[in-house]
């Protein structure tokens, strides 16, 4: 019996077949056979197969009666494998030599289920480049837990090709043929099921395959017509869809966020080649299927699309209210704004599926203010979708966002619109921190003077350095035209966490008139529980603050991601790239640093009082967070490398140079980056999150 059943479907393949099947017959190695299914390809496929029996007694041809899809082809070569392991290579494709013995090695060394690899790219001329660093295999692993591998799928370097992968044969018991013919995302459809019946999955760097990247390639959607797009959003309606399904089913609604991640990802590649070259009314067709090609964030593409149409403005400012559980606040919020003199404002409620009584009051208060508006959500977004949400209804000339728990001081919006004069694109002012609306404990921001920034990204670099300009966005009022344009970068995944830093970051980029003024206009609660900054609000309820954590570490992330691709996007990655790395790092100890500083202070004392409990939820912390804090340095080590081609003499270069306007930070950004600790027998080094200890050689006496 074979070790390796090789898969090999063709359609429309043949001039490519021959180098495929010379590949595999070259390994030098006969525990192999391999299976060609013709999926009624109408070109020679049966002769070139039948050629290559007649040499070899380790080939089979299957015929598909009807073109079935290369999903259902695979399994149908897979019912007549007979080895253990299966492997699938793409008739256009080819393995590199001396590959198949690597593997089998491994094979070898345990029983593992998977094994990935990693491959490399042709083109059209014959070129051959590496694969991209998100596509890659980075190091030798083991997984077996079945989170982390799911992580490392959707997160991490696991791709979801099935051609760079080894399996079981056995997993195949988990797929069945499906009722459509699937040439698109064939491969997320089954990898999702394979892993999850899967104990061991193995990483290997080793390069064992070459994936031939055709400038014909069915996947360039720019040169398909109306019909092909139609059937490929059709293969990933199909494939999202019942992705979805299986995590509900299997009760795994925590992988949610990953798959939102997936889905904005897999958008941003392909919407803007979706819509190219049609007409107005096959748009809009191709426009509804992409909203159901993508489930889990088709209420933000639906958001986005009227804000993309958003033109009209009717008053001077629209004022944006995000509601989630918050009611208890909101009259004292809502009566700041309705009893300010200046009158040409309009109110916007959004209510983000809270369990509260926000309509009920929305109702009581427009009684007696006809300016005031109630959006609801199709399902919980989180704060920043909800602002988007709002915005998409917005008829202001200028936007402000006011969280529910807060509340604006009196008359400001007077002084505010004073200020602007219709002149300035952003106005930013200073608030302080309340903790109830009698308490005389405030503590203020950081605008000292009165400033003006003219000129293109002026403001938007001045935020990287300066301490007072950083982060929140309630204490700026925008142009809305700037706030439709940022609104095009935002991840579309659920974002309540670092969700208003990044707004505010992408529209200072289009700021090029920018005024401060240390006038202070706003209330920022502090004694909200609910707050999603409150990661540990009582010692009794650590499982809640876990969960918060968790959610925190995931979407910072996601918007840890958006910034990276806004500035590819914009072209200027090369010259904010290690600036913005200096900024993630100040960011992290504010995250994340502090939050854990509050759970470590927290078990410390549950090691006092109850050692098993200590041991078992500290062992619980440890396994949700691990993988997700070393994405977080993973990403910011590979952003730091990236940053300006790799030159860390620039990043070092950069730090010098802006050294004097970072020393106003409260906490010493230099310190996270590097910092040394001698002590009388060892060193201590400190850099981006990692740890060195050097033991030094001392005489003891």
């Amino acid at each position: 019996m074979p070790l390796i059943s090789i898969i090999v479907p063709v359609y429309n393949t043949e001039k490519y077949l021959p180098k495929c099947l010379d590949s595999v017959l070259n390994q030098n190695n006969e525990n192999i056979e391999i299976i060609v299914v013709n999926d009624c390809s109408p070109n020679n496929c049966n002769e070139i197969v039948n050629d290559y029996i007649k040499k070899y007694d380790n080939i089979k041809l299957i015929e598909n009666k009807n073109n079935l899809g290369l999903y259902n082809t695979r399994l149908v070569g897979i019912k007549e494998a007979k080895g253990k392991y299966v492997m699938h290579v793409d008739s256009d494709d080819y393995i590199l030599p001396n590959s198949l013995n690597e593997l089998i090695k491994i094979i070898n060394e345990d029983d593992y289920d998977i094994i990935a690899f990693n491959c490399l790219i042709e083109d059209d001329k014959g070129n051959i480049y590496e694969s991209p660093p998100q596509n890659k295999i980075l190091q030798e692993k083991i997984i077996y837990d079945k989170n982390e591998m799911y992580e490392e799928l959707f997160l991490g370097s696991l791709p979801e090709s099935n051609a760079t992968k080894v399996f079981k044969r056995e997993l195949y018991s988990c797929l069945d043929y499906v009722n459509r013919n699937i040439v698109f995302q064939e491969d997320y459809l089954a990898i999702i099921r394979l892993i999850f019946s899967s104990k061991a999955i193995r990483l290997t760097s080793k390069e064992c395959y070459i994936y031939y990247q055709r400038s014909e390639s069915s996947t360039k959607f720019q040169n398909m017509n109306y019909k092909q797009r139609v059937k490929t959003l059709g293969d990933l309606i199909f494939v999202n869809e019942n992705i979805v399904k299986f995590f509900k089913d299997e009760n795994l609604n925590s992988y949610f966020s990953m798959i939102r991640h997936r889905e904005n990802v897999y958008y941003n590649w392909i919407y803007n080649d979706m819509i190219s070259n049609i007409n107005d009314n096959e748009e809009k067709e191709i426009k509804d299927l992409i909203f159901k090609a993508f489930p889990l964030i088709s209420p933000n593409l639906k958001i986005l699309d009227r804000i993309n149409k958003s033109s009209d403005n009717n008053c001077f400012i629209s004022i944006i209210i995000p509601v989630f559980n918050t009611e208890k606040y909101l009259k004292r919020c809502l009566d700041s704004i309705v009893n300010q003199t200046f009158k040409d404002m309009e109110i916007i409620l959004v209510d983000d599926c809270s369990s509260g009584n926000c309509y009920e009051i929305f109702e009581e208060y427009r009684k007696n203010n006809k300016n005031i508006r109630y959006v609801k959500n199709e399902k919980n977004l989180g704060s920043a979708w909800s602002r988007l949400n709002g915005l998409s209804y917005a008829k202001g000339e200028y936007i402000h966002f006011v969280d529910s728990d807060d509340w604006v001081f009196e008359d400001c919006y007077l002084k505010i619109y004073k200020y602007l004069g219709n002149k300035y694109d952003c106005l930013h002012f200073d608030g302080i921190y309340a903790y109830d609306d009698k308490t005389t404990k405030r503590i203020k921001f950081q605008i000292s003077e009165n400033t003006e920034l003219i000129g293109k990204r002026k403001a938007f670099e001045d935020m990287f350095v300066n301490d007072s300009r950083r982060r929140t966005l309630w204490c700026r009022v925008f142009r809305k035209n700037i706030c439709l344009k940022a609104a095009q970068y935002m991840p579309k995944s659920h974002l309540s966490v670092a969700d208003d830093w990044i707004l505010n970051l992408f529209a200072l980029f289009f700021v090029k008139k920018y005024r401060s003024v240390s006038d202070i206009f706003y209330y920022y609660f502090q004694d909200n529980p609910n707050a999603m900054t409150a990661v540990v609000e009582n010692k009794k309820d650590v499982k809640f603050s876990v969960d918060k954590l968790d959610n925190a570490l995931r979407q910072t992330y996601d918007s840890y991601n958006g910034v990276v691709n806004f500035l590819e996007q914009n072209k200027v990655w090369e010259k904010y790239g290690a600036l913005w790395q200096l900024y993630i790092t100040r960011d992290i100890q504010y995250q994340f640093l502090n939050p854990y500083k509050n759970l470590e202070n927290y078990l410390l004392d549950l090691q006092k009082e109850n050692k098993e409990q200590y041991i078992n939820e500290s062992v619980k912390l440890f396994k949700l967070h691990y993988i997700k804090v070393s994405y977080l340095l993973k990403f910011i080590q590979s952003n730091l490398y990236k940053s300006n081609g790799g030159n860390i003499n620039v990043l070092i270069y950069l730090i010098h140079k802006y050294k004097n306007s970072f020393k106003s930070f409260t906490q010493n950004i230099f310190h996270y980056l590097f910092s040394v600790n001698r002590n009388y027998d060892r060193i201590t080094i400190y850099f981006l999150g990692f740890r060195i200890t050097l033991k030094r050689n001392v005489k003891y006496e």
